[in-house]
This record gives structure tokens, C-alpha cells and sequence, in this order.
């Protein structure tokens, strides 16, 4: 957990009942309670090394098992392999995402990167072969998942264009490599004033819908960045602020697209002429849920909306913000 750039330690116990999950918060150096026991709707599938949770409002960033038990009793089910699609096969990557959701994989990273030849030697010291262009990188959790994922990746159209590891040990010193080099400081967003956000919320990535969601996008539009974000309090407050006092229900609007993991979305246009942020706003549908589902149903706030809150997007509201919003998810965060 951090405060300010300070970070301290915090032990979380997960509790399993009949009733439910319930969560505590111990500091760990003075073994007082920061967080006392209550409900909460975490799961088992929340509590792996890197993860981020939120509770009671506040951000943990989740390091370590906290004792030998705890990993004999999960480490299994937080088992990991690489996943990267590639080619043709990116114009699906909707459709696998959705896939991979459907076949009980959490997705703990996903970026899209346009890979050049100094990514190539990158990669071609982990022994992985891809071509240029774009391709998108995934870190895939589940039992078995290395196993699991080569058994789903055979299933596809062209698996040729979809990676994945071939051990557990090859997946964790790839994962390792990719994930700890420049490349994932890179980005295959263009975010110029032909770009538009498209932020699926985390309440419609919790829900599984993010496959379906970026697929319409892919649909309709040019799809040129996905990245999956999990924006602390202060970026999300930093990225809303401008609608401050415009939104409806702000403090809500701001957890929703800090309590869990998000995934942004760069839509892009090479035509001068093309509205982008208009078309990318009639995919959307209206901003109410109840609008939406009768004067756009097959929108993607009809589709997967659920409230005003949960309205499953943001999208970039004026042509003059896309450039701005798509650099602060794409460039400005990983500064």
C-alpha cells in the first residue's frame, strides 16, 4: 500500500464463509487492525503476486504470499504463461480476448506494442520469433494455464499467429524478460488529434466483457492501442477532473475506473476528414443506460451498461480531447 510515494506494509487476510468472503488489514510492522474485518467481494482469483485491490477505498498492492502455507495452498492456482498475438489475428484479438475469459483465464497485463527490429532482439533473446508490426502481449493466470492456453491457442483460426509458452519455466523467464525490458515502455497508440479513448470501465472487465466490447470497436472503427490500466485514486481523479461538476455522481464516476483493473482503447483515423470522436460516441450509445437500451440497443451502453455509474465506457467527449486523453493513458502513465 502507498500514500504520497511512501509505502508501508500491510498483511491482508482473506476469510472464506458460508456467507461470503470477508477481508482484514493488519500493519504488519505494529500488528494493530488498519482495516477491520467485513464483506467483500474479492475472491481467492484476486489474492496473486502483482495483483492490485482495493479495499475499503484504499489501493494494496499485493507483493508476496505472506507465509509458506498460504503459497502451498495458491501458488497452483496462480499459475502464468505468455500469450501474444500477432499478424491478421490482431484484427480478432476481441474475439480471443473474449476466448480466453470464456476458458477461466484471468488477464493480469495486456498491451499492444508495434514491434521493430530492436523489439525483435528483444525478444529473440527469450527465443521468441514474431514479425514486425503490431501485436499485443498478454500475461494469462489460471491452473495449468501454460498447458491450457496451448490447448485453447490450437483453436483458433491461425494459431501460427498466436504465442504461447511452452513450460512453466520458459513462461516465467519470459514473462520476466518482456515484462522487465523497454518494451513495454513502448506503445503502438498514435494518440494525435485523429485519436479517440475508448475506456472500458472495470466493472464491464470484471464482467468478461472486454472481448466483446473492443471487437465492436474493431468492427466499426480502427482500433490502433489496447492497454490494460489499474489507475490508482489520484490518476483517476487527475483523468476526470475536467468533469467535475459535470458528471453526475463524480466520487462514484472516479471508483469506478479505479477499484479494479480497465482497459484503454485508442481508436484512430488516417482521413482528415473522418469524425472519429463522433463515431466512437454512436457506438458508445447515450451516456444513461435506460436512453441507451431504447434509442441505441445494440450500443455498447445498451449491451453492457448497468447503470449510469457502470455504464461499461468512457468515451472521449469533444474532438479536441482525444489527443489529450489518449496520451495520458498511453504515454503519460507510463512516465
Amino acid at each position: 500500500f502507498s500514500l504520497a510515494n511512501c509505502y508501508f506494509d500491510y498483511t491482508i487476510i482473506l476469510y472464506v464463509t458460508q456467507q461470503g468472503p470477508e477481508t482484514e488489514v493488519i500493519e504488519t510492522k505494529s500488528k494493530r487492525r488498519f482495516a477491520a474485518r467485513c464483506r467483500t467481494k474479492l475472491n481467492v482469483g484476486n489474492f496473486f503476486t502483482g495483483a492490485t485491490i482495493v479495499i475499503n477505498s484504499f489501493q494494496f498492492h499485493i507483493v508476496d504470499y505472506n507465509d509458506s502455507a498460504t503459497r502451498d495452498a495458491l501458488a497452483h492456482l496462480h499459475e502464468t504463461t505468455l500469450a501474444i498475438v500477432h499478424g491478421s489475428s490482431l484484427s480478432s484479438l476481441g474475439k480471443i480476448i473474449t476466448a480466453i475469459s470464456g476458458f477461466g483465464f484471468t488477464i493480469t497485463k495486456l498491451q499492444t506494442v508495434t514491434v521493430t527490429r530492436p523489439t525483435q532482439n528483444i525478444l529473440s533473446n527469450a527465443g521468441i520469433t514474431i514479425p514486425t508490426g503490431p501485436a499485443a502481449f498478454l500475461v494469462l493466470l489460471r491452473p495449468d494455464a501454460v498447458q491450457q492456453w496451448q490447448k485453447l491457442r490450437s483453436r483458433f483460426d491461425n494459431p501460427d499467429e498466436v504465442f504461447g509458452s511452452a513450460s512453466v519455466e520458459a513462461a516465467r523467464e519470459e514473462i520476466d524478460h518482456i515484462f522487465g525490458s523497454d518494451i513495454m515502455q513502448q506503445t503502438s497508440a498514435l494518440t494525435n488529434k485523429n485519436s479517440s479513448l475508448c475506456l472500458i470501465k472495470s466493472h464491464a472487465v470484471a464482467a468478461g466483457n472486454a472481448g466483446a466490447i473492443i471487437q465492436q470497436l474493431s468492427d466499426h472503427l480502427n482500433v490502433t492501442a489496447v492497454e490494460q490500466v489499474h489507475l490508482s485514486k489520484e490518476d483517476a481523479l487527475e483523468f476526470l477532473t475536467c468533469y467535475r461538476g459535470v458528471l453526475p455522481q463524480f466520487g462514484s464516476q472516479v471508483e469506478a475506473i479505479y477499484a479494479a483493473p480497465s482497459i484503454a482503447v485508442e481508436v484512430n483515423d488516417a482521413a482528415e476528414d473522418v469524425d472519429v470522436v463522433g463515431a466512437l460516441r454512436q457506438i458508445a450509445g447515450p451516456y444513461d443506460v435506460t436512453c441507451a437500451k431504447c434509442l441505441a440497443p445494440d450500443s455498447i451502453r445498451a449491451r453492457f451498461g448497468v447503470d449510469n455509474v457502470h455504464n461499461a465506457v468512457h468515451v472521449t467527449d469533444l474532438p479536441t480531447d482525444g489527443k489529450i486523453e489518449t496520451n495520458f493513458f498511453f504515454r503519460v502513465l507510463k512516465t
